[in-house]
This record gives C-alpha cells, sequence and structure tokens, in this order.
C-alpha cells in the first residue's frame, strides 16, 4: 500500500493522540521532542539550540541536522513530526477569520521548506502548509510530506487534503498520493 520510506518515515515519526494532548501548547506551538541537532531562530535572529517545552512562536523557524528529527505540537491542535534535514517556518492563523487567532479553531499557516515530516491532526481547525512548488489544505488528517529538489510529495494516511499548484487542484484521500 505504501512505498516502504513512507512506512520508514511513519515509524519514525509516530507519536501517540494521548503523548500529543498531555499540556495545551503555547502560542505558535510548543516543542514537544528533539533528537539531535534541532535549532530554532526567530526572524532576523541567530540559531539557538531547541530543547523540549521551548514554546514556537508564530514565525520563528525551526530546522532539524544531520540524523535529528523534532516534533512540535501547534496551539490549533495538530502534531508535526519533522525528519533529519528539514526546515519550517510557522506563520500566525488568519485572525480575520480567526478572532481567536494562536488557539483551538485558529487556522494555522505553515511555509515548509525542505525535507520529511509526518502531521496528524484530528481537531477540527484548518491549516495551511506551503511548499516552494505546493499549497495544501489541512482539514483533520494524518499524513507524509515530502519537499525535496522542487518536488512535492504527499502521502495521505488517513484524512482529506487539497493540493495545488500553478497546474492546478485536487483532493487526497485516505491512502492516496499526489
Amino acid at each position: 500500500m505504501f512505498p516502504p520510506r513512507i512506512l520508514a518515515a511513519l515509524a519514525l515519526f509516530s507519536v501517540s493522540p494521548a503523548e500529543a494532548a498531555e499540556s495545551p501548547p503555547r502560542e505558535g506551538g510548543e516543542i514537544i521532542l528533539t533528537e539531535n541537532e534541532v535549532d530554532r531562530s526567530a526572524a532576523a535572529a541567530k540559531w539557538t539550540k531547541a530543547a523540549v517545552g521551548d514554546a514556537v512562536k508564530w514565525q520563528e523557524q525551526v530546522r532539524t541536522g544531520e540524523l535529528s528529527r523534532a516534533g512540535i505540537e501547534l496551539s490549533t491542535g495538530g502534531v508535526l513530526r519533522m525528519s533529519e534535514l528539514t526546515s519550517r517556518l510557522p506563520s500566525a492563523p488568519d485572525a480575520a477569520r480567526h478572532p481567536t487567532a494562536g488557539q483551538a479553531g485558529g487556522r494555522s499557516k505553515i511555509d515548509f521548506g525542505k525535507g520529511v515530516a509526518y502531521f496528524f491532526s484530528r481537531s477540527e481547525a484548518e491549516a495551511d502548509i506551503k511548499t516552494p512548488t505546493a499549497s495544501l489544505n489541512i482539514r483533520g488528517t494524518e499524513f507524509v510530506l515530502e519537499v525535496e529538489g522542487g518536488k512535492t510529495v504527499v502521502t495521505m494516511i488517513d484524512g482529506e487534503v487539497g493540493l495545488s499548484n500553478g497546474f492546478g487542484a485536487i483532493d487526497l484521500a485516505s491512502g492516496e498520493q499526489g
């Protein structure tokens, strides 16, 4: 059903919903896992070592080094697990549509630069992820995202994702890849 490298990524990124729901995340989210080299940087600031329990603010970047991984619980209820050599930049939820931006019900936006990540959310809140080559509209779902060499691949595990770029748009459902 899924290629072996996707199954390996799922094993690498496995997290239980109970583990992710232990405490409410702060503003943009909270780092819930670091392994080896994980760094964070506020806009125009130096990179500093990230630690479990660190608050991740909107517009703050997170990156992983070689043989490293990180987990971030987003304030909108999702969990993002990043593999090695991965980078992401969260943007604030759409405050015009959701006055409680940064809290459950807000719509988080994430600029995903490169690498492999696992995303899990059963929240009713939707999220948007933008990669260099595509945009994803996430609707309470679970998937693996791979961005490398000008290519974006989404492998659905459960739920729905709208995937679009300059050539068109498709909806992906459980078990599909696009």
